[in-house]
């Protein structure tokens, strides 16, 4: 009986403790501390190259200097002695293109197109024009302008006065002040119009001379120094092949 006593006294002690925690005022409890994130790793900016600046086409900054580096005279090639392989110059002449502007220039590649034979007497214009170069097409390598960097100097070597189609004709005996003219590059250079190179040979040939002859195609073109030749009656020359 004892121990039933003693066993209902330890619950009404129980119950009695559980009574006082429910009564207790609850606890504020702290909100969980936010997760850190990892730092953002950004990687450095690459290097941006600038952009290179496009040649220009004014030649108002630049310079044509020709000089006579072999005296030029007219020739009367002859093969192995006997057959005249044509009569034509003979000589060489250099052409220097001083860009003096802070930028790039693009200038077309005109090799002996450049020259202009003005006679002293009568003021009439010869040119040399090149047979081969005018039928090429368009898109032909060497019809690709040519870039003068910022600065630079540009030589031109003119010593070839004929080609395939044989001697390209030269002016008649005379005095002459010769020089060379030089035309910007186009902005948009003109597509081939036949993809094979010999369709449409004489008509690309004559568009050129025509062109070349027509004193407006000039009009913008930056002039040499004058050079003061004379061209004789034509020597003999052996041709060495």
């Amino acid at each position: 009986m004892c121990q039933n006593a003693v066993l209902l006294l330890v619950g009404l002690a129980l119950v009695a403790c559980q009574a006082h925690g429910a009564n207790r005022p609850t606890q504020p409890v702290a909100p969980p501390a936010p997760i850190a994130k990892p730092p953002v790793v950004v990687a450095p900016p690459a290097a941006v190259k600038s952009p290179v600046a496009a040649a220009t086409f004014d030649l108002s900054g630049v310079r044509v200097e020709l000089r006579e580096r072999k005296k030029l005279r007219v020739v009367n090639w002859v093969y192995k002695k006997k057959f005249s392989a044509g009569v034509g110059l003979d000589g060489t002449l250099e052409v220097q293109i001083v860009n003096t502007t802070k930028a790039d220039v693009a200038v077309q590649n005109l090799e002996n197109h450049g020259l202009v034979f003005v006679d002293t007497k009568s003021k009439v214009e010869h040119l040399v024009v090149h047979a081969c170069k005018c039928a090429e097409p368009a898109d032909a390598p060497s019809a690709k302008p040519l870039t003068i960097a910022a600065g630079k100097t540009r030589k031109i070597e003119l010593d070839d006065w004929g080609c395939g189609g044989g001697m390209w004709k030269a002016p008649p005996a005379g005095q002459y002040l010769l020089s060379y003219r030089l035309l910007g590059a186009l902005r948009v250079w003109p597509p081939a119009r036949n993809k094979d190179p010999k369709e449409g040979f004489i008509e690309r040939r004559e568009a050129c001379e025509k062109r070349l002859r027509d004193a407006k195609h000039w009009r913008t073109a930056a002039v040499s120094n004058g050079l003061q030749i004379e061209l004789r009656k034509p020597v003999r020359k052996r041709v060495r092949k």
